[in-house]
């Protein structure tokens, strides 16, 4: 043990101190360091008692595995806590790829848009874009020209209205396949 005194007031070293205790006499102390696994001391394990007593090996034994139990819960609190920091900083790391990848993509996805745009601004042919239900969604100058349509009339299931009458009902019974 790093300290065993089985009577403070016969112990030099404690004289004074037993005294500014103001009465509250204690007479019996064990104190073990706690060390962490670099060897240095992160505290004490320290038991007093107003007795003075006498330990035997067994129970300095047991003060020592008590100890012991200590370091080895400190240790693993020390390993938790450096995983738990690692676990973050490996979150943050993938959320800031995640958000990276995220402002590459709508980078590309807005060039992409513009090219297009582009492209069906100059094109000589009519353009038009629908969604799965058939609704339409864009078209270009050109398309509205050619069913002479405003933007807003071209778009949603007013497409159909560009069809010939007689194609109407096959175009339909197609789109819905």
């Amino acid at each position: 043990l790093g300290l065993l005194v089985n009577d403070l007031g016969q112990d030099p070293r404690f004289a004074a101190h037993v005294a500014a205790l103001n009465g509250r006499r204690l007479r019996w102390a064990a104190g073990l360091p706690l060390r962490g696994t670099d060897g240095l001391a992160f505290g004490a394990l320290c038991l007093a008692h107003p007795a003075a007593l006498t330990l035997e090996l067994a129970q300095q034994d047991r003060l020592r595995q008590l100890g012991a139990a200590l370091e080895a819960l400190h240790v693993q609190s020390r390993q938790d806590a450096l995983a738990a920091r690692a676990h973050e900083q490996r979150l943050q790391a993938a959320e800031a790829a995640q958000a990276a990848a995220a402002r590459t993509t709508q980078g590309a996805l807005h060039a992409a848009q513009a090219r297009l745009q582009l492209l069906s601004e100059s094109s000589p042919v009519g353009v038009f874009h629908t969604d799965a239900g058939g609704r339409v969604t864009f078209t270009n100058a050109r398309w509205q020209a050619m069913f002479a349509l405003a933007p807003a009339q071209a778009l949603g299931a007013r497409w159909l209205s560009t069809v010939h009458p007689d194609d109407v009902s096959g175009v339909r019974s197609a789109w819905q396949r």
